[in-house]
């Protein structure tokens, strides 16, 4: 079982479920979808980023060196297709600490997710899926080898992928892990799917109180996301190919964050890649290793400080702008 995370057959899907949505009236009589934290559009049904399954080894837990059992916290961003109510989508972020928990069992090697919804899911080494297989074309998301967990309850479909720390081309993790949780529900008759990227692992114990310091995200940028304004349905891109760059400065005395991500994306239906421009944001330290803030085109972005003296940071994020939408994850590393 293969997947190519918010590929040509995700573009093609929501493309089609926009079409199926208009009237005699044209594409343009689409439906407005329902309030929410932040509309913004996604495809419906669509598969979550699936690393390679392997031993014991790819266990992100296991990796970050954990022999206990452990609750990771989360920071996260999310979309949701939930129609006929919501037919391109909706978004928001949840800030490290208040988002999906992560609930680690050493003696079996599994993990409960919950969402701060009360959803949840238990993976164990049985539901692991031997053939799946991460399809980015570069960075972090082209080169990752994790694993990918499926669970299925009655109409319900749980994918989890899950990329531990190591090496990735040009990339090293070493004391956080990203994870991406799709739920897809056949239970009603339009298909609801809802994807969840988290941000977890070591969070930084005690904080650098004074200098400055600068986090490149380049490479290890993963998103989906939607250009609203391309052709009568919009167009569907992902951003795992390696070439959205981006950055996180700090100064740790005052507090003040600042985020800089130039995103682009690849549409598979098209066969062609976008460069969106760079989007900027600024936030701060909130608590402990936690940060948030908000971008000026509008979106929010929440993350952590992981490993000794902040060696690392991650960060989840949305984006909600008039020519693109688009939810994701960051890792960075300084400068």
């Amino acid at each position: 079982m293969k997947f190519r995370t918010f590929s040509s057959a995700i573009a093609i899907s929501i493309m089609a479920m926009s079409l199926t949505a208009c009237n005699d009236d044209g594409v343009n009589s689409i439906p407005t979808p329902a309030p929410s934290p932040s509309p913004s559009p996604s495809p419906s049904p669509s598969p979550s980023p699936t690393p390679t399954s392997g031993d014991n080894s790819d266990s992100p837990a296991v990796a970050l060196g954990i022999t206990s059992d452990t609750t990771f916290d989360t920071a996260t961003s999310f979309f949701a297709v939930r129609p006929p109510s919501t037919i391109y989508g909706e978004q928001e972020a949840e800030p490290f600490g208040e988002g999906t928990e992560i609930a680690f069992s050493a003696g079996t090697d599994s993990y409960t997710f919950t969402r701060s919804d009360g959803v949840e899911v238990t993976l164990t080494p049985d539901d692991i899926d031997a053939d799946g297989e991460l399809q980015g074309e570069g960075g972090l998301f082209g080169s990752s080898e994790g694993t990918v967990y499926v669970v299925e309850d009655g109409d319900i479909t749980h994918t989890v992928a899950m990329v531990p720390p190591g090496t990735y081309g040009d990339v090293t993790m070493s004391y956080m892990a990203i994870s991406l949780w799709n739920r897809q529900d056949e239970s009603g008759s339009m298909f609801a799917n809802e994807i969840q990227w988290q941000v977890w692992g070591q969070p930084t114990q005690t904080m650098p109180t004074s200098g400055t310091a600068t986090y490149s995200f380049d490479g290890a940028i993963g998103a989906n996301g939607f250009a609203p304004n391309e052709g009568p349905a919009g167009a569907a891109y992902d951003f795992l190919n390696g070439q959205s760059t981006g950055s996180l400065d700090v100064d740790f005395g005052s507090g003040d964050i600042g985020v800089a991500l130039n995103l682009i994306g690849h549409d598979y239906v098209a066969d062609a890649d976008k460069d969106f421009g760079e989007f900027l944001g600024t936030g701060d330290i909130t608590s402990g290793a936690a940060y948030g803030g908000t971008f000026n085109a509008g979106g929010e972005f929440y993350g952590a400080f992981f490993g000794p003296n902040a060696e690392e940071t991650g960060m989840t994020f949305f984006i909600d702008s008039s020519d693109l939408k688009v939810t994701g994850v960051a890792a960075g590393f300084p400068d």
